[in-house]
């Protein structure tokens, strides 16, 4: 029985990051909470908004939003590429984009969530 579930979480969690791929996605960890957020992976450094409202996405590793990006009323945290054998593409931009994905964002976590407790 044990063995059967350690090969069905391995098919889900192929599945999960075949998925993932697909669509151009990555599973990021928020470090202060470990809550997984899915991102695009076509920057390899994201960062979330004290708020949770907010995603800046981008590929320079020297940047930082934080007194930079709303610094009146925001801190940055930066998301952790998920250690799941899903590798991030870079995007070939130094440039950084920002995100407004509050309910997009609560909405991929509920469902995300949804698949792991099934």
């Amino acid at each position: 029985m044990a063995n059967d579930r350690a090969n069905q979480d391995a098919i889900d969690h192929a599945a999960h990051l075949s998925v993932l791929d697909s669509l151009n996605r990555q599973d990021f960890i928020r470090s202060t909470t470990g809550q997984k957020i899915e991102t695009s992976n076509q920057f390899t450094h994201n960062w979330i908004s004290s708020d949770k409202n907010s995603v800046v996405l981008g590929a320079d590793p020297t940047f930082d939003p934080n007194g930079a990006v709303d610094p009146i009323r925001e801190s940055w945290t930066e998301l952790i590429p998920a250690d799941d054998g899903h590798r991030t593409v870079g995007c070939g931009s130094s440039g950084w984009d920002l995100g407004i994905q509050s309910e997009k964002m609560e909405a991929q976590r509920l469902r995300h969530e949804a698949r792991r407790s099934s």
